[in-house]
């Protein structure tokens, strides 16, 4: 089975993917480097993590982990040259 991205694209390892989730106000973005596939999940090796409260701007936040699993279907693929980081 093919993981496809939110808008139906292909997952490819080694491209980058963002997503987003809000939680009782707070949100948090993430993107990442797809890293790994298998039935359920896509491992992203996170190179930029931000939360915000409620309509706050996002700031930088420190995850726990470099590494974190997300079903397919949340992801949008991402142009790492369009934003200020350096994975």
């Amino acid at each position: 089975m093919i993981k496809q991205d939110a808008l139906g694209n292909e997952i490819k390892l080694g491209d980058y993917y963002g997503y987003s989730t809000n939680s009782n106000g707070v949100t948090f973005i993430r993107v990442g480097e797809a890293i790994k596939l298998n039935e359920k999940l896509v491992t992203l090796r996170v190179i930029l993590s931000k939360s915000a409260l409620y309509s706050a701007n996002p700031t930088p936040m420190v995850d726990p982990s470099n590494k974190i699993s997300i079903k397919a279907n949340m992801l949008f693929p991402v142009d790492i040259k369009l934003i200020n980081i350096n994975p």
